[in-house]
């Protein structure tokens, strides 16, 4: 036997309490997402020898970079295309995670917007069933937004593999990671479009 009440039988301002609290909650998760996507890519990059030691070592090479293109004609790229400082792998894990990025802060926006509409009808005389529509609304654009997250995972994996087959370790890594992104935004939408 079910025990939730419907918003409309709720008092309004439990409605609005809940709401509120609802999309703070998601708002803190998702933060504390990009932190710790964040905290990957600097351990990923010092871990790799980061992007300063591929300068390093570019500078390093770089009299013996400038004499081969004044004698054979060669640029400062490799067969594929990238700089020869950052491995292809990186390069593959840190753009997908950069797109975990992106879509945690654009996550994060949606939230946020939800939070404002919430406070803005809170204190008008709206209905219990239209503040809790505000929670419906971001659950409905976390849906949207989870799958993007999967559309970009899986074209971001396909890209890489397409571009540089020796890439796809590094794309596999950070599809990875976007699909911790893609369980939290799951997790958060659920949460969300719970009525208690």
């Amino acid at each position: 036997m079910s025990t939730e009440v419907p918003p409309e039988e709720l008092p309004r301002d439990v409605v609005v309490a809940r709401t509120l609290n609802a999309h703070l909650r998601a708002l803190l998760v998702l933060c504390g997402l990009c932190v710790v996507l964040t905290l990957i890519g600097a351990a990923a990059l010092q871990l790799a020898g980061g992007v300063g030691g591929g300068i390093e070592g570019g500078s390093a090479d770089s009299g013996a970079s400038t004499s081969g293109s004044a004698d054979g004609g060669t640029t400062g790229k490799d067969s594929t295309g990238s700089s020869p400082g950052m491995d292809p792998r990186i390069q593959a894990g840190l753009s997908l995670l950069l797109a975990g990025q992106v879509l945690t802060i654009l996550a994060a926006v949606i939230v946020a917007a939800g939070w404002f509409a919430t406070a803005r009808a809170a204190r008008g005389s709206t209905t219990s069933a239209a503040v809790h529509a505000h929670r419906t609304t971001t659950a409905q654009r976390l849906g949207l937004l989870m799958r993007l997250t999967a559309v970009v995972g899986v074209a971001g994996v396909t890209l890489w593999v397409l571009l540089d087959i020796a890439a796809l370790a590094g794309a596999v890594v950070g599809a990875v990671l976007l699909l911790q992104v893609l369980l939290v935004l799951v997790l958060l939408r659920a949460r969300m479009r719970l009525t208690t």
